[in-house]
């Protein structure tokens, strides 16, 4: 749905996420039957939230990211002019990469000039300081319900994150 809402993206969405992207390698059988963020829920998410979670929403589509990852990103894994972002996932000790849209880092970059302080983190809380991913999950949670009309009264980032499938359809 990203490439649908978006006309002037020059890539193919889907060839570069299975190209790029290192998924999970689970033997958890309730993967299989994910729960997932809607198209219209997404965007209606994201045209009401603010520009910090605009741009940790889009983050989190465009990188198939839980909480945790997106709050453990520091500013140095993101490759501003190869556009990519590379670090290690501390749950697995694993390489995870992924290509960034345009858009993505235009957002990070409207962020970036606001954001309070000089932290290494990519996103911060309101004090300045690393978000822990559960005050994300718990903002989620609780935008979604503000924001209503939604499908879903709860949504996640790991619904956000295995919508991106979705996206890239």
């Amino acid at each position: 749905f990203y490439a649908e809402k978006h006309p002037s993206t020059s890539f193919k969405v889907k060839e570069i996420r299975e190209y790029l992207m290192i998924w999970d390698r689970t033997k958890d059988v309730s993967v299989l039957d994910p729960i997932i963020v809607s198209i219209d829920d997404f965007w209606k998410l994201y045209h009401n939230a603010n520009i910090r979670w605009k741009s940790i929403l889009l983050f989190s589509l465009n990188t198939m990211s839980y909480a945790k990852e997106i709050s453990d990103t520091k500013g140095k894994h993101i490759d501003k002019k190869r556009k990519y972002l590379r670090m290690i996932r501390e749950k697995e000790n694993s390489l995870k990469v992924g290509y960034l849209w345009d858009e993505t880092l235009q957002l990070i970059e409207q962020y970036e000039k606001i954001k309070k302080g000089k932290s290494e983190w990519l996103f911060t809380s309101n004090h300045g300081g690393k978000y822990a991913s559960s005050s994300m999950q718990n903002y989620i949670r609780e935008f979604s319900r503000r924001v209503g009309k939604l499908s879903l009264d709860n949504i996640t980032f790991e619904m956000i994150r295995n919508g991106s499938s979705t996206a890239a359809d």
